[in-house]
């Protein structure tokens, strides 16, 4: 998925590999990814996502950050990784 001005909000899906590139706009994602990779480069990556279903996701922004957060229900508290 390509996208060059817009945000990006993929949720209660199940994907095998998660593919997309965003010019500028912010990204969220929620559910289960296998893995794959979302550059982002103008805009913030939020992952509500459990550690076990990204190990081999990479998020990455060029200017903001990616903020990892706890999926709906978990006691675990987000945190903001910086641009990678």
């Amino acid at each position: 998925m390509e996208i060059a001005t817009g945000d990006v909000d993929v949720q209660d899906r199940v994907v095998g590999t998660l593919e997309a590139s965003v010019g500028a706009g912010g990204v969220t994602l929620s559910w289960r990814f296998s893995g794959g990779r979302v550059p982002v480069e103008t805009g913030d990556i939020v992952a509500r996502l459990p550690p076990e279903n990204i190990r081999d996701l990479t998020l990455e922004t060029g200017v903001d950050e990616v903020l990892r957060e706890p999926p709906a229900g978990s006691p675990d508290g987000g945190r903001p990784e910086g641009g990678t």
